[in-house]
């Protein structure tokens, strides 16, 4: 999306300490934050969101984070900034596997990567928790996707961690058609011989009733477990696509 479209809306993060560092706008860390966020090149916070009440909004807020919108350049990016009272000393962590992760478009392009901040790209679209595929294509299309990135995730020796729970872990980019599925937040990532993502994902998409329903996603189960045991000792694409495959003939 342009910059025109926010033009009047832009506020100096100074200004809006109070949102963009709840719940400490005063702390040290909020006031380090801003200074490189400003020396990065991030001109101001855009209101934008489903999250914060009045004209302030954001887009998520977290146990060790908040999100919003910013302007830098003619571009709009979603910042996520370390919050103040968070246990976490800093981003680093979460931006290098955020950056392995986007390599392979499994998450949105990470642009900057600071202690306070990760700087992304902004996706214009729900949450998984709240998506409602148009057809039965779409919902496989999406499923497909997620299920080979959580499979590369696999590759990468990457554990997500929260992927049981994927309805607030994916957004969904519907700037584009179908839409494309990014699985965000490696805050609780860790690096795992064998980390699961695939089998977790899978289990974790039955709690998505909009898409488990479209494709009988919890009736099937019992007919892909076996292949989803043998997936956690032959982690290979034969045996993703067979899983996939396999909901894709009993879908149409």
């Amino acid at each position: 999306m342009v910059w025109p479209m926010f033009k009047e809306s832009c506020y100096d993060f100074d200004d809006v300490r109070d949102v963009v560092c709840y719940p400490r706008p005063d702390s040290e860390v909020c006031a380090k934050a801003i200074a490189r966020l400003k020396d990065a090149g991030i001109e101001c916070y855009v209101p934008f969101g489903s999250t914060g009440s009045g004209r302030y909004r954001i887009l998520g807020r977290g146990w060790s984070s908040n999100v919003f919108l910013a302007r830098w350049g003619r571009r709009l990016v979603a910042v996520k900034l370390l919050r103040p009272d968070s246990r976490r000393k800093s981003m680093l962590w979460e931006g290098v596997v955020w950056s392995i992760a986007s390599l392979y478009s499994i998450a949105p392009r990470l642009h900057v990567l600071d202690r306070y901040f990760l700087v992304v790209d902004w996706v214009q679209g729900p949450k998984l928790g709240n998506y409602v595929p148009k057809t039965r294509l779409e919902a496989m299309f999406v499923v497909r996707r997620l299920l080979l990135k959580a499979y590369l995730l696999d590759k990468l020796r990457i554990r997500h961690g929260e992927l049981a729970r994927p309805g607030g872990q994916v957004l969904l980019d519907t700037a584009v058609q179908p839409p494309e599925p990014y699985i965000i937040d490696y805050d609780s990532a860790t690096v795992n011989k064998n980390p699961g993502n695939f089998t977790q994902l899978f289990g974790g998409l039955l709690t998505i009733n909009s898409i488990s329903t479209m494709l009988k996603l919890r009736e099937k189960l019992h007919l892909v477990r076996g292949i989803l045991k043998r997936y956690k000792h032959e982690q290979t694409i034969s045996v993703v696509e067979e899983v996939i495959n396999y909901i894709e003939r009993n879908s149409l």
